[in-house]
């Protein structure tokens, strides 16, 4: 159900973003990429209401004052999650508690889709087509989207997408069970998330804004340098209870470097191909999803180690596809500008 909600979502906010800019005879790149940062502001800040909930709501009886670092000692880098589950863990989450968890969001979940239905403006396209026809229709956009991968810039930023997809799964997979439940308990997970969701709500409006200011690379690049800080740091650091803040900056870090990741991909792509922006953000979420089911088969089998080895190298994948992304249109640019004048 994702894969064409968000691609609608993209391809939405690139069309309006361009109507509006063509309204208001200001440059394209800099409405969409502020759209983009809004809606993220707005997505973002699920974090910190969905986590609010699940903190309230999943609170485990104390049933002893033994924890879960004194009877699992690997937490940090060395984490296993294999091992882990051999543990016999304090503070076990009861299974109806975790159904009235699920309750609470499925009406969440039922009141967004009536607001969405109520009150988004569709802009449907009036058509008389036939069933058949849509249905041709959409085998062609399935078509146009497999031959959108042999366009040299969508190759270029697939390591890019790929690794937006390991680093949002990383930390709801392997940083809340290896650095917070292994550490503390379950129940903190959602409050050490809280910070997550905060810096990458603030994150997403700022950036989106900043963009206008100083470009699109200078956001790349402190992204960048915030997860290679945070990579090495998880790398060095074994968690303990009495360093509790320094989960709480870790997952706000992260949180500040996905608002990058979030909103700047998705406006570069609604930039880059904006005459092909539903097979190419068809194409984002492909790779973005691949990059979440690598991280979730493997993860349970691997050490947090290994999963922060790869993805340094699929941030530095990444970054180099970026840079020649981004030198290409630089370069067609300053091609179409000399051409203009003639």
């Amino acid at each position: 159900g994702a894969a064409p909600l968000w691609t609608s979502k993209c391809s939405y906010l690139t069309d309006s973003g361009t109507m509006y800019a063509n309204s208001k005879l200001v440059h394209k790149d800099v409405v969409v990429n502020r759209f983009f940062g809004i809606f993220f502001m707005f997505f973002q800040s699920g974090q910190i209401w969905g986590n609010l909930i699940s903190y309230f709501v999943l609170k485990p009886s104390e049933v002893n004052g033994t924890n879960i670092t004194e009877k699992y000692d690997k937490c940090g880098a060395e984490f296993s999650e294999q091992e882990y589950k051999g543990v016999d863990v304090s503070n076990a989450i009861d299974r109806k508690t975790i159904n009235v968890l699920c309750i609470v969001y499925i009406c969440i979940c039922a009141c967004s889709i009536l607001t969405v239905i109520i009150f988004l403006d569709q802009r449907r396209k009036a058509s008389k087509d036939k069933i058949s026809v849509m249905l041709r229709h959409s085998v062609k956009l399935l078509v146009s989207t497999v031959k959108h991968m042999r366009n040299i810039n969508q190759l270029c930023l697939i390591p890019l997408t790929i690794w937006s997809g390991l680093e949002q799964s990383f930390l709801g997979a392997q940083f809340t069970k290896g650095f917070v439940s292994c550490t503390l308990s379950a129940k903190y997970v959602g409050l050490v998330l809280i910070a997550y969701g905060i810096c990458d709500s603030i994150g997403s409006f700022s950036f989106g804004q900043l963009v206008k200011y100083v470009g699109r690379w200078p956001c790349f690049i402190i992204a960048a340098i915030i997860n290679y800080s945070l990579i090495i740091t998880m790398f060095l650091w074994k968690p303990s209870e009495n360093q509790i803040y320094v989960l709480f900056i870790l997952a706000g870090l992260w949180g500040l470097a996905d608002a990058v990741w979030q909103t700047q991909i998705n406006a570069f792509y609604g930039v880059l191909f904006v005459d092909k922006d539903e097979a190419a953000f068809s194409n984002y979420r492909l790779w973005e999803s691949s990059g979440f089911v690598l991280f979730y088969i493997i993860t349970p089998y691997i050490r947090i180690r290994i999963a922060l080895v790869i993805l340094l190298i699929f941030l530095t994948l990444g970054m180099t596809g970026y840079g020649a992304t981004e030198y290409r249109l630089r370069k067609n640019k300053i091609k179409n500008n000399q051409v203009s004048p003639s």
